[in-house]
């Protein structure tokens, strides 16, 4: 298909099971491993990442879709949720031009700042992101405890996923990624609960099964008390001690530094990059 002309078009308009289909043949050879998609999964991924499908795009050709642009907006921010090109439509255009397509619509929309992540990994992605403007703003670090271990939970208190949407916190989007704000929490599957400790609270994926992500780390304040988030942490291992904790790289690094690493957590291997671009 070298050469051939592409068109953009709006996601809105076609099947789930398309677009899972183009989504699993774009990420099929992704730094992560393979992602395998269906169309529930699809629905799963867009309600997890709130994206909004009538302002995400496509990239066609004889409506087939080449690649696709997923937008979640909160306010006058857009985040740039996933982006990826089958493979044939690699090195043809196709990812700039949906990349522009998307940057000059935000900016039509009056929004001011457009953000992503991406693996730092990733050197082909990293390098058209670069090419548009964008800037890091941060690396982001994902981490994972090796053995379950016990501990001190009594000052551990339960609150609930929608109170934690509403707690004000130091760590704001889009400071920190849109994933660990108080934003993504409220689209946390079933099962997911949240803990406070003092002025702390993490927001954990159900923590009653074999494995769990830490999600959210928010702290009321002027000032962080990482002591209090390493005791809150702490705790949580220590309710649930037969857990197997996993942290997605999605937390700035300053979070292994002062709370992950000092657990006994180990860094995970791959990397993201956190980057803005102001409009």
């Amino acid at each position: 298909m070298a050469n051939s002309p592409f068109t953009i078009g709006l996601a809105q308009l076609f099947p789930l099971a398309a677009q899972a289909e183009a989504f699993t043949s774009a990420f099929s050879d992704y730094v992560t491993g393979p992602v395998s998609l269906d169309a529930e999964g699809m629905a799963r991924y867009f309600f997890g990442q709130g994206i909004d499908l009538w302002l995400s795009r496509l990239a066609l050709a004889d409506e087939k879709i080449l690649g696709f642009g997923y937008i979640n907006r909160t306010g006058e921010i857009a985040r740039l949720a996933g982006m990826g090109l089958v493979k044939e439509a690699r090195g043809q255009g196709v990812g700039s031009g949906l990349l522009g397509s998307l940057v000059d619509q935000s900016r039509g929309r009056g929004e001011r700042l457009v953000t992503l992540e991406v693996f730092e990994q990733n050197p082909p992605a990293v390098a058209l992101y670069r090419r548009f403007g964008f800037r890091e703003t941060g690396r982001l670090i994902g981490w994972h405890l090796k053995e379950s271990r016990t501990g001190s939970d009594k000052a551990l208190k339960e609150a609930g996923l929608f109170e934690a949407t509403t707690r004000p916190s130091l760590f704001e989007y889009p400071e920190v990624p849109w994933q660990v704000s108080r934003h993504a929490i409220a689209k946390l599957p079933p099962g997911s609960r949240a803990f406070s400790l003092g002025a702390s609270l993490v927001a954990v994926t159900n923590p009653e099964a074999e494995k769990a992500a830490i999600r959210m780390l928010h702290q009321a304040g002027s000032a962080p008390d990482w002591a209090e988030l390493r005791t809150l942490v702490s705790a949580l291992l220590g309710r649930f001690p037969g857990c197997r904790w996993w942290v997605p790289p999605i937390f700035p690094e300053v979070f292994g530094r002062e709370v992950f690493q000092p657990l006994g957590f180990s860094r995970e291997p791959l990397n993201q990059f956190q980057m803005q671009l102001a409009l």
